[in-house]
């Protein structure tokens, strides 16, 4: 369920062209890597929203253990997505990760919960970052 793009893996790699202490399978831009993704029919997570709200150990085991968990994710990865695309991404990412939000915003089954990501998304293109459920 988690991948490293674009990652190095020896001491201080991103400073200094070391030999990595193993091999990564993809070495390819992290805009590679979405791009393939979003045409599996997925989309990047960058959501540390649990972490921070301190849903870890039995917490954050009583949600994934019942299934609840996906109420958070989905939303959670549509709105740190966004900030991504907002952010970072180039012109044919954007257009490809718009259409993604899209399709996933669709996967959203509670009203109500839709309407605030989709609220949320609007705040975030307005420029505010750090949104989460």
């Amino acid at each position: 369920s988690q991948t490293s793009a674009a990652s190095r893996t020896s001491p201080g790699g991103y400073s200094r062209n070391e030999n990595a202490q193993f091999q990564l399978s993809d070495h390819r831009p992290i805009c590679e890597v979405i791009l393939s993704m979003i045409a599996q029919g997925f989309i990047p997570s960058f959501c540390t929203a649990c972490y921070r709200s301190k849903r870890t150990g039995d917490r954050f085991m009583e949600l994934a253990k019942s299934g609840n968990i996906h109420h958070l994710c989905r939303p959670n990865a549509i709105l740190t997505f966004k900030e991504y695309l907002v952010d970072y991404a180039g012109p044919g990412l954007k257009e490809q990760g718009e259409a993604a939000i899209f399709q996933e915003l669709g996967k959203i089954e509670d009203p109500a919960r839709k309407l605030e990501t989709e609220k949320r998304l609007k705040r975030i293109e307005s420029g505010e970052r750090d949104l989460f459920f």
